[in-house]
């Protein structure tokens, strides 16, 4: 549903989202130590899913892209947990 004035929107998953002409911004809810939490699960969830990659004898094309996405989504939660626990700079 979408408040006409102020373009918000919620996506599938229920987040408010902002519309700007044809670009759509996630509003900023979370506390710092919910986004830490968050960053922190889901590198713990992509760390889980390359371990049972690894332990395949052979990774099929499909499986090969797979791994290289999640090493790539990998390294940008562990910056954001990195970034999460400096603080504001």
């Amino acid at each position: 549903m979408m408040d006409q004035q102020a373009g918000l929107i919620a996506a599938k998953d229920g987040s408010p989202h902002l519309e700007v002409g044809m670009m759509k911004r996630e509003i900023e809810t979370d506390s710092d130590a919910e986004r830490l939490n968050h960053a922190e699960m889901r590198h713990r969830e992509l760390e889980a899913r390359l371990a049972e990659l690894g332990r395949h004898a052979y990774l099929t094309p499909s499986e090969q892209l797979e791994m290289a996405e999640l090493k790539k989504q990998k390294l940008k939660a562990k910056d954001e947990i990195h970034a999460l626990r400096r603080g504001p700079s």
